[in-house]
């Protein structure tokens, strides 16, 4: 993986969200890295600072934006987020 040498889209912004507004402030762009097909990918941390989830931003944002997903889906199968978060 590489450092991010792209920006994010509004998706991937919006799934980097809500996992900054869950786990923490500390999950930025500059945590995000890209893989060898060219997607947006973070390693999690919570305020103990452990990774409980790798997420795909990509991936994510796609599923969630072409109605695969649900918020709650998204959430709690994906982000592995709490469903009241």
């Amino acid at each position: 993986m590489a450092k991010l040498s792209r920006s994010l889209t509004d998706g991937e912004s919006f799934v980097l969200d809500l996992l900054r507004q869950h786990f923490g402030p500390w999950n930025t762009i500059g945590e995000v890295f890209l893989s060898d097909q060219n997607e947006a990918v973070i390693f999690v941390r919570d305020a103990a600072g452990s990774s409980p989830v790798c997420v795909n931003l990509t991936v994510c944002a796609s599923l969630y934006e072409e109605r695969e997903l649900t918020l709650e889906e998204l959430k709690t199968d994906w982000l592995q987020m709490p469903p009241d978060a």
